[in-house]
């Protein structure tokens, strides 16, 4: 697989937005090509549109390493769900399951039993990671932990990043 890695964004923001700008940079020093898709209308995203989306990105360019941020990360797995893969998967802070916060995304939650199969089946050499910070106002912490659990992944509980807003994230590209 090439060195190709898509950065999806979450409910809200853009390409531009939290340590997106940095890690794509940081990915091109490392010989990433890195993809920082547009997902349409993301103060009121529709899964199928974000879905097209990504597909139609990944058909362009080819498979490799998803960094998913919140909903993003949610896309993720619907993407592989979809029949998509990936050689990796970083979730970080991507909620498990609706949010009382926003109820408008149930649409977005995943078939878990389905997920755990294709995992379990088909994608034994996907390599998982999920980030979860110590204090997230959105996702609770046993949201990652629930991430890790159903994909066999490796959980990285971080202190103090919130939502994961910030403009770098030297964590993740230590899994690169």
């Amino acid at each position: 697989m090439n060195k190709i890695c898509y950065i999806l964004h979450g409910l809200g923001a853009s390409p531009e937005d939290n340590w997106f700008p940095w890690l794509k940079l940081m990915l091109e020093k490392k010989g990433y090509l890195v993809i920082v898709p547009e997902l349409p209308r993301s103060d009121f995203p529709a899964l199928n549109v974000w879905l097209a989306t990504m597909q139609a990105v990944v058909k362009e360019y080819g498979e490799g390493i998803i960094v998913g941020h919140s909903l993003g990360g949610v896309l993720a797995a619907h993407y592989l769900l979809e029949g998509g893969s990936a050689s990796k998967v970083i979730l970080v802070g991507t909620p498990f399951t609706a949010l009382d916060i926003i109820p408008t995304l149930d649409d977005f939650m995943i078939d878990f039993s389905s997920l755990k199969k294709l995992v379990k089946h088909e994608m034994k050499n996907t390599e998982f990671v999920v980030f979860q910070s110590t204090d997230d106002p959105y996702v609770p912490k046993s949201h990652g932990e629930k991430w890790a659990k159903l994909l066999g992944a490796k959980y990285c509980l971080t202190p103090h990043y919130g939502h994961f807003t910030a403009i770098e994230m030297p964590e993740i590209l230590e899994h690169f």
